[in-house]
């Protein structure tokens, strides 16, 4: 595999995994802390900021992930 500086690069099909992995993980967390939220005290909602903070952080991952090469 080619290196970079010590680092090797990633295929798109680990990129694409990576990705997936990070999908799946965001929806188990967040639906947990969905129900816990919504269980514990209905009244006040705060589910929604984790889900969107970590949901930019997603669509990053799969801009990244997706990009043509060469495109910024």
């Amino acid at each position: 595999m080619p290196q970079t500086h010590g680092h090797r690069i990633r295929t798109a099909h680990e990129r694409s995994a990576g990705l997936w992995i990070h999908v799946a993980v965001f929806v188990i967390v967040n639906v947990g802390l969905t129900t816990l939220n919504l269980m514990r005290d209905p009244g006040k909602l705060w589910f929604y900021w984790p889900l969107c903070g970590w949901g930019l952080g997603l669509v990053l991952h799969a801009r990244t992930v997706y990009r043509k090469r060469g495109q910024k």
